[in-house]
């Protein structure tokens, strides 16, 4: 009984690991300028409409 505690509390802690090591940083890392570059995106996306051109003209 208490050698598979033992084992469940090594394996959480190897799962947990995962965030510090150099891919889980890079893969975190990819989705924050992933999510930005598509924020910048729409952004210029809707300074392109009409509806946006309009506005400046009115």
């Amino acid at each position: 009984m208490e050698e598979q505690y033992i084992q469940i509390l090594e394996k959480t802690n190897q799962q947990l690991g995962l965030w510090t090591n150099p891919y889980g940083i890079m893969i975190g890392v990819l989705a924050i300028l992933f999510t930005i570059l598509t924020i910048v995106a729409a952004v210029i996306i809707y300074r392109q409409s009409k509806d946006y051109q309009e506005r400046i003209r009115a």
